[in-house]
């Protein structure tokens, strides 16, 4: 069993206003061994966070998120075609994978009195941080494991590896990140059902046409070495790789809904100035995918990090 033993050097949350459009940005970092997982988040006082979805701060501490998280935390080459069931143990057995040990789950709720209440992912910068990793925007990258096959086999499409032959590999090929929209029970304006709720998986790999089940890659190497030929799977994985665009003469409006996660629905709540308060919650999953081509037993040794940014905007 493939497992990745991860250290989460930081979780970093920062949401600050411009004009009236909110951004925030979550960022991991991970490398073989979690001792410490740091959180830090300021927020303009109409667009706030919480982990419960009862208390909303501008600021939350590391054992704010270390009580969540916990440390039992690893990262396994995991599945899910829909981004909600998890399974591990590929590709033989098909056992429960279990949030915050084989992948990270985290509950996030949003909350605002601006006009701006839906939440989009934005500002992919995957190929320009992997020079500078400190440059804002969404992006998943790692380090790179430079390995040397002990077998050949069919890499991609056109590509042949020998037995012998050295290849970087990447973890951040591998990641997939998914956003399941729900409803906050408490709230009585919210009356949609679970059909009008939003879910999202984003493939922000450099290629992602070697996604989620292809033949050639790493399961062609793992056929290679057990000698035998294991069935592709049967479902298929809908992933986003491209992030929403935008007006270019008004920043707060999309153009498309490609990384629309969520839409903060009315309560009957308002601040200390009279104005109402919209809420929304997302349960944000972070996994390895086992159906990717580049999913090799490498990538756990690999330095991944991935930092989102979300952007409060109109409607289409």
């Amino acid at each position: 069993m493939k497992k990745l033993f991860i250290s989460i050097l930081s979780f970093t949350f920062a949401l600050i206003l411009f004009g009236t459009v909110s951004y925030a940005w979550f960022s991991v970092s991970t490398t073989n061994v979690i001792y410490d997982i740091g959180l830090g988040i300021t927020t303009d006082n109409k667009f706030q966070i919480s982990l419960d979805g009862i208390n909303y701060y501008n600021s939350l501490s590391n054992e704010d998120i270390m009580n969540v998280v916990g440390n039992n935390l690893e990262l396994l080459d995991v599945t899910s075609h829909d981004g909600k069931i998890f399974t591990k143990g590929f590709p033989e057995k098909n056992e429960v994978a279990e949030k915050n040990i084989d992948y990270l789950s985290i509950t996030l709720y949003f909350r605002t009195t601006d006009f701006e209440k839906n939440v989009y992912l934005v500002e992919d910068v995957s190929r320009q941080a992997y020079l500078d990793k400190d440059i804002d925007g969404t992006y998943v990258i790692s380090k790179g494991i430079n390995w040397q096959a002990d077998s050949t086999f069919q890499y991609s499409e056109d590509t042949i590896i020998n037995a012998g032959e050295r290849h970087v590999l990447y973890a951040a090929e591998a990641v997939r990140i998914g956003f399941v929209e729900q409803r906050i029970e408490t709230n009585i304006n919210d009356k949609r059902n679970d059909d009008d709720l939003n879910t999202k998986i984003f493939d922000l790999s450099r290629d992602p046409s070697r996604g989620y089940g292809t033949s050639y890659g790493s399961l062609d190497y793992l056929n290679v070495k057990h000698g035998k030929v294991y069935e592709l799977p049967t479902t298929v994985q809908n992933v986003t790789s491209k992030l929403s665009e935008y007006d270019e003469f008004n920043p707060y409006q999309p153009l498309d809904d490609n990384s629309y996660l969520i839409r903060m629905a009315e309560t009957n709540r308002k601040d200390h100035l009279g104005d109402t308060y919209f809420e929304g919650k997302v349960q944000l999953n972070i996994w390895l995918e086992g159906w990717d081509a580049d999913c090799f037993d490498a990538i756990l040794r690999d330095q991944l990090t991935i930092q989102l940014k979300f952007k409060g905007s109109r409607d289409i």
